[in-house]
């Protein structure tokens, strides 16, 4: 059986964090598209001594799984 009273009283929270997460993946995608284009522009580079790192970056994120990624951070 539902119990409207409570579903109603938690409401105005669910609410918020709706926003909050809405503003996180907005934030979130916000960051990754900036980070991902100055990575992108800079492999790109013609100087090897900025291409060559950023390319060994991007190689071993790509190449190593998200879970592993977050256990380094």
């Amino acid at each position: 059986m539902i119990d409207w009273a409570f579903a109603l009283k938690i409401l105005p929270t669910l609410g918020r964090a709706a926003i909050v997460t809405v503003e996180a993946t907005i934030l979130g995608f916000a960051i990754a598209a900036t980070l991902g284009l100055v990575l992108a522009i800079a492999r790109m580079a013609r100087r090897r001594w900025i291409a060559w790192p950023v390319a060994g970056f991007i190689e071993a994120i790509r190449g190593t799984p998200l879970l592993i990624q977050i256990f380094f951070l």
